[in-house]
């Protein structure tokens, strides 16, 4: 998934299951967005269904793989986290680091 199939993605974007808009996460491979295991399982439901691991909290703007059950960290998504940040915090956010 590119920064340019995310653009359109907001971060108050409603689960596409359920319609919650708090708790949600973006997946990265085709852009769907879905709630987190804490709200109606429908991002956990979504990556079983289709095997697409990797996803964004909208909430902390971490990435989450389903497959290893773990939190990533990687320069591979440096470009998708700026973008998130921009929509979240400002456009000034990637400044102050």
């Amino acid at each position: 998934m590119t920064t340019s199939t995310l653009r359109n993605v907001d971060l108050k974007s409603k689960c596409e299951d359920c319609e919650n808009v708090g708790e949600n996460w973006v997946c990265l491979s085709c852009g769907t967005v879905r709630c987190s295991r804490y709200v109606n399982e429908h991002m956990l439901m979504h990556a079983l269904d289709t095997t697409h691991a990797i996803t964004l909290s909208f909430s902390d703007l971490s990435f989450w793989c389903y497959h290893c059950e773990n939190y990533i960290v990687s320069p591979e998504f440096s470009n998708i986290l700026r973008h998130f940040q921009t929509l979240k915090f400002g456009p000034d956010a990637n400044s102050l680091s």
